[in-house]
């Protein structure tokens, strides 16, 4: 049995990922949205405020490795499977290693997948449209769906939901018919993104679905 503790949307909260350090769990998976944001600055082009990558990247890295190193005492050599949310804009890889955690496997465009603890995860960070100052915003899920399935996970990693499960309305459309409908052996769904239903886990059609935004407790997960 793999124990798994899922978190997510901690928004820069670095005791809630700290507090894994007191989590019985085999490993560890964030989807996204964990770094903190700099917020919205005012645009000389638009004249508005908007969420502006550069200065988001700048205050990400500093702001990543600053707390890198007691996420890596807090993680205890642990496995860690990261999705990136719509407000990472850095990888949060370089400082971990720095730090001495190795076990760390990011879900991305070139490394659709990894295989941890005898388990394939496969996904991706994509979220549905939002207004364009995010990272990953999409209107397509087509091609990303076929390919996290196309990759045969246990477990699929988002970090957006489904649409219809646990979305609060801002879920990925065509997916949950992709899962209801299409070969796959995925058995769980971890994702985060929408905070009025973080914490919550239900189990439809076979598939287990984890929201974790927002939860200052992560959510467990017993993986046969």
């Amino acid at each position: 049995m793999l124990t798994i503790a899922h978190y997510s949307d901690t928004h820069g909260d670095p005791g809630t990922i700290t507090g894994v350090a007191n989590v019985e769990c085999d490993m560890i998976v964030l989807t996204g949205d964990i770094l903190a944001n700099k917020g919205r600055v005012f645009s000389q082009v638009t004249g508005t405020y908007r969420i502006d990558p550069v200065v988001e990247t700048r205050y990400q890295r500093v702001w990543s490795r600053r707390y890198a190193k007691k996420w890596a005492k807090a993680f205890k050599g642990r496995p860690v499977v990261y999705v990136p949310g719509n407000h990472d804009f850095v990888g949060i890889e370089k400082w971990l290693r720095h730090y001495g955690h190795e076990e760390i496997h990011t879900i991305s465009d070139t490394q659709p997948f990894v295989d941890v603890c005898g388990k394939r995860f496969a996904g991706f960070r994509e979220i549905p449209w939002l207004d364009g100052e995010w990272v990953g915003e999409t209107r397509d899920f087509q091609d990303l769906i076929d390919r996290a399935l196309d990759c045969q996970p246990d477990v699929l990693v988002t970090h957006a939901p489904p649409s219809g499960m646990l979305d609060g309305g801002y879920g990925i459309p065509g997916l949950v018919n992709a899962l209801y409908y299409r070969e796959h052996k995925i058995t769980h769904h971890l994702f985060g993104h929408e905070h009025s239903c973080g914490g919550q886990i239900v189990t439809e059609g076979g598939i287990t679905f984890s929201n974790a935004a927002a939860n200052p407790a992560p959510n467990m997960l017993e993986i046969p």
